[in-house]
């Protein structure tokens, strides 16, 4: 891959120089998208995420970018202002038994983020941040 312009890559550092969180922002014309981070749960009391986040808005902006697609849906994301807008889609299998498996695949992991959610809520660590 040849060097665009068009690539962010940010991490974030605590005081001691340690990354504790990353985001990759490509841009295009005039939209930046946001195409995955990764952080530490340990770190996350330091807010890396949005620390992360305002930098690549800052960053794009005084680029001339003027609109920025976060991708997917999260509450989290309203605290950043901004439009929400709904992209229809639709997908037809060449085999029916392919939708009952991403069907199940999706339900599956639902079901899996709800139990890791309850299992931090009532069995965390003892001096550790439970949510809220």
């Amino acid at each position: 891959m040849l060097p665009t312009g068009n690539l962010l890559l940010v991490s974030a550092r605590n005081n001691e120089g340690a990354c504790i969180a990353t985001g990759i922002f490509p841009a295009l014309n005039d939209s930046m998208y946001f195409w995955g981070g990764a952080s530490w749960r340990r770190h996350q009391q330091l807010c890396p995420n949005e620390a992360i986040q305002w930098f690549a808005m800052r960053y794009w902006k005084s680029r001339g970018i003027s609109r920025y697609d976060m991708g997917g849906w999260g509450e989290y994301k309203k605290k950043y202002g901004g439009v929400e807008i709904s992209i229809p889609w639709g997908r037809k299998s060449k085999y029916a038994i392919l939708e009952d498996l991403r069907d199940i695949g999706r339900r599956t992991h639902i079901v899996k983020q709800h139990l890791a959610g309850l299992k931090r809520k009532f069995f965390a660590p003892p001096g550790s941040i439970k949510p809220g």
